[in-house]
């Protein structure tokens, strides 16, 4: 189970309530499945975080980064 990956990944990191259960189920869901996907979508949202000095990883971020305004 992907989430599962996830919240072990976050707990073995040292911060395992950096990332939300939201967006850890959110990553899961839009990955499809593919493991590699998922994490290089959490890669890119812990960058992003790092750059905006978020102290949490939420799916507030994730649609600011997955979805664009038309």
């Amino acid at each position: 189970d992907l989430v599962a990956i996830l919240k072990s990944v976050s707990e073995k990191a040292g911060n395992k309530h950096f990332i939300t259960k939201e967006l850890m189920e959110l990553l899961a869901e839009s990955s499809l499945g593919n493991l590699r996907s998922m994490m290089i979508m959490a890669n890119n949202l812990l960058m992003e975080s790092i750059a905006r000095e978020r102290e949490v990883l939420d799916e507030q971020l994730f649609f600011e980064l997955y979805t664009h305004s038309k």
